[in-house]
């Protein structure tokens, strides 16, 4: 493992959902499943396909724990395979406050081969079936759980497990293998997802920004104020600033909804030169200013709103 990659798989386990908490949205909205219960969900099923190619993945992993929306509104996965054959994973994020509006994302393509390799894995893990709880039963209450979405052979695999039950094994380290179809084989899976570079790095091309297709916003009270802070203008009139979104229940003057297509794409270049305080103003000639939390969406996201 390179120390660049070395670097990014550590940053991708920082990202358990607890350590990526920003506002939410309504609280009428429909529960994720990470705040469906009061410990982690060990429920999963399987449903015929196309649900998650629908949605555009083939493989999503992510972190799954009991938190209210509000607190998950910003956790992105840590890896999704695209039905159109790339991977996208979180990208660095350099250490200054306040950081960018909305969090970077890169992606590499990935050959179809790669892809068949990574299913084919999941299938020798023997984590594929239909009860798909691989958490071991010693699991904390509320503890963060890793989530693995898979769709093989016309299946949708929704799958759960304790990314703890097995230590990442280092490429060209002798370890031993864990029993496929145990907890130790779902987090062996999980740690080889991760870093799919040290043995797939032929399979894939090079990194580059990605682009996302649609975003969640939250429009609120001004954010904190920051010297030198200039206020963007909110590029559209339709709809406005103030009207955007439906209003967030049980915090008024907050607003919460998704920017897709066009919508996106005008709000792309402006939110591409905020921060986290960047104050938003609807005209140029505005006074009157609102904070705003941004999350990009990728495929196999829920509305967070």
């Amino acid at each position: 493992m390179t120390g660049r990659h070395r670097r990014r798989l550590a940053g991708i386990l920082a990202l358990a959902p607890s350590a990526l908490l920003v506002a939410a949205c309504s609280a009428g909205a429909p529960p994720s499943p990470s705040s469906a219960s009061a410990a982690p969900s060990t429920s999963p099923a399987t449903s015929p396909a196309p649900t998650p190619a629908a949605a555009g993945f083939v493989i999503r992993a992510s972190w799954t724990q009991a938190l209210p929306p509000r607190s998950t509104f910003g956790n992105l996965p840590v890896l999704v395979v695209t039905a159109d054959g790339r991977v996208l994973t979180p990208g660095p994020v350099a250490e200054i406050y306040p950081g960018p509006l909305v969090a970077p994302v890169v992606e590499r393509p990935i050959s179809p081969q790669g892809v068949a390799r990574l299913l084919q894995a999941a299938r020798d893990a023997g984590i594929l079936r239909p009860d798909g709880d691989f958490t071991g039963g010693t699991m904390l209450p509320g503890a963060a759980a890793a989530r693995l979405q898979v769709a093989v052979d016309g299946i949708a695999y929704d799958l759960v497990g304790d990314a703890n039950a097995a230590t990442p094994c280092e490429p060209g380290a002798s370890c031993p293998a864990a029993v496929p179809g145990t907890p130790a084989a779902f987090a062996a899976f999980w740690y080889r997802l991760l870093d799919m570079a040290a043995w797939l790095e032929a399979e894939l091309g090079p990194e580059r920004e990605h682009a996302p297709a649609a975003y969640a916003v939250i429009v609120g009270p001004p954010p904190e104020p920051w010297p030198g802070a200039t206020p963007a203008v909110w590029p559209l009139a339709d709809p406005a600033l103030d009207l955007f979104g439906a209003p967030v229940k049980g915090e008024p003057g907050t607003r919460c909804g998704v920017a897709a297509g066009d919508l996106a794409s005008a709000l792309r270049p402006v939110f591409a030169g905020a921060t986290q305080l960047t104050p938003f103003v609807a005209t140029a000639s505005a006074s009157a200013t609102h904070g705003l939390t941004v999350r990009p969406l990728l495929p196999g996201d829920e509305d967070p709103c």
